[in-house]
């Protein structure tokens, strides 16, 4: 959390534009323009966050880069120019990119985006830079005692909250560095887009989805933003503020990466890149139970070879000496589909050829993987992950065909284990389990697909169906074939990453589960709490049928 006055972000207003058509493909080349200007700013801060942040932050400025060089999206946008109509109809730049990345974010809304992807909201951040570019619109910052200020440079140096209508990627970056700014307060955009991740990366916390700010938080108050809570106060009363100090304090000393393991929930870490390898080991964690394989061909903007896949997976089984290493199969297609794959535009992309489908459908993808996963194998057990499997057929045909690929190579431990996302997969899963060597349910795109909500809209609105008993009745399923068949399941996601969850996990009696680097100890706080608490109630349970209670007695106090 975080306190101080108020600082309000406002742009200048755009300057009138002429609506006839300007000689020499003028407006086409303005738009060209704009666009050439603004992947360069994107790969400066792709770059910078790369030296200065979690990889993380720098591969969201590279997914936003890779959305503006889709020689489709720019044609697209050209064409709109170039359409045949009266000059007083004819599209200036800003409406052509108005019009036709609105007809991107309405299709885009029901898209999923687990990290790094052209969603809606990402497509609206771009929109809004492309047309600061066009308009030559300057930002600045104001608050009671001064104006003027530049994003990320308090002139008075004093403690501020930001409050911005919209919180975009290339904001949270300028502003995360400044030590005046201690939080931020946003109009619209979901609490989990890509701007609230940077905003994390710098320990800022985020409150978002308040309305009418300017009318809402006065110029003259002070604010405290609760971003583990979502909460905002305004003018909080001394002892109010006294308690979020304390809260404050108590949170920078615990905030530590090394942790003990916990009896009865091994804690694994998420990766995206080797880099992260550093911090899962400063972590203490158990293992790597999730690399995003994905994610480095997001960041290359292109596939890797047999040999610089099989660097990287021994590298990691080396750094984890012995401890488990779960690697995911490649999950592309949907919202992570960069233009190499050169896929065909789907209507409902998030239901269409992605994940296993897409493996199966384009094997070339599959072989340099499986190859370089049976090489590494020889250094170290790998427990391969099946993304989006949707029944026990289709495991068996992706299993299978990863098995001819390897063929002709020595290998050592492989398991092959599915990731149940998807409720059908869910439903059938002591078959699947019958056959594959493991089992994770990742919470994401279950609760995503088995409630019909985009998981990027607005994550408030998803986590809030954590609690849905339907959930919690299909991982207990699932987690009683798991034991039924003898077979390890793991749990990961946004769920399993709020420590308010893990005595739940534990009670379903889930004993792995993988999570982000940062939330390894307070998760083993939580299991320890949780195990602590079975024990006391054990101990009072035991106490009461040896005092003589009477059977169905509830004392109420």
């Amino acid at each position: 959390m975080g306190y101080g006055r108020p600082c309000f972000y406002r742009e200048t207003a755009p300057a009138p534009v002429a609506k006839a058509r300007q000689q020499g493909g003028c407006e086409h080349h303005r738009l060209s323009s704009a666009i050439d200007d603004l992947i360069g700013q994107l790969q400066h801060l792709a770059l910078a966050a790369r030296n200065s942040l979690h990889p993380e932050v720098s591969d969201i400025f590279f997914a936003h880069r890779m959305i503006l060089e889709d020689t489709g999206l720019q044609q697209t946008l050209f064409n709109a120019l170039e359409e045949e109509a009266p000059i007083e109809n004819t599209q200036t730049a800003e409406e052509a990119l108005i019009n036709q990345f609105e007809i991107y974010s309405s299709h885009l809304r029901c898209l999923d985006a687990e990290c790094f992807s052209n969603s809606a909201e990402d497509f609206e951040h771009l929109k809004h830079d492309l047309l600061r570019i066009l308009r030559g619109q300057t930002a600045h910052l104001y608050c009671k005692e001064a104006s003027g200020c530049t994003i990320g440079q308090c002139r008075l140096g004093n403690d501020h909250i930001l409050v911005t209508p919209r919180l975009t990627a290339s904001i949270a970056v300028q502003i995360g560095p400044c030590p005046s700014t201690k939080g931020v307060v946003v109009e619209s955009g979901g609490c989990n887009s890509h701007a609230t991740i940077i905003a994390r990366a710098f320990n800022l916390p985020v409150v978002s989805q308040i309305p009418h700010l300017e009318t809402t938080v006065p110029l003259d108050s002070i604010i405290v933003v609760d971003g583990d809570r979502g909460e905002l106060v305004i003018n909080p009363y001394v002892r109010t503020l006294a308690m979020y100090k304390k809260r404050q304090l108590k949170q920078s000393q615990n905030r530590l990466y090394i942790s003990q393991p916990v009896p009865g929930l091994q804690v694994l870490a998420d990766i995206d890149s080797p880099e992260d390898l550093e911090g899962v080991i400063k972590a203490g964690a158990e293992g790597i139970g999730l690399y995003r394989t994905e994610i480095e061909v997001l960041r290359r903007g292109g596939t890797l070879n047999e040999d610089e896949q099989f660097a990287l997976y021994k590298q990691m089984i080396s750094a984890m000496g012995g401890k488990p290493v779960y690697i995911r199969l490649l999950d592309l297609g949907s919202d992570k589909c960069p233009s190499l794959l050169k896929l065909p535009r789907e209507e409902n992309p998030a239901l269409g050829c992605r994940g296993a489908r897409l493996l199966l459908a384009r094997p070339e993808l599959l072989r340099s993987q499986a190859r370089a996963l049976a090489r590494a194998s020889q250094h170290g057990p790998i427990h391969i992950i099946y993304p989006m499997i949707i029944s026990l057929d289709q495991f068996i045909e992706l299993r299978a065909l990863f098995q001819k690929m390897i063929m002709d190579l020595p290998s050592g431990k492989l398991y092959h284990g599915v990731m149940f996302e998807v409720p059908s997969a869910g439903l059938q899963c002591e078959e699947i389990l019958e056959h594959a060597d493991f089992g994770r349910i990742g919470t994401n795109d279950l609760t995503q697909y088995l409630f019909a909500v985009d998981r990027q809209d607005d994550y408030n609105r998803q986590a809030t169906l954590f609690d849905q008993p339907a959930l919690w009745s299909l991982i207990e399923t699932i987690s009683r074939a798991a034991r039924k068949k003898r077979k390890p399941l793991s749990l990961c996601g946004e769920l399993v990453n709020d420590p308010g969850y893990t005595g739940r996990i534990m009670s379903c009696r889930v004993q792995m589960v993988s999570i982000r680097p940062r939330q390894i100890a307070a998760i083993r706080a939580a299991a320890s709490a949780y195990r602590r608490s079975k024990k006391r109630a054990g101990k009072q349970t035991a106490a009461t049928v040896n005092g003589g209670t009477l059977p169905g007695l509830i004392q109420i106090n």
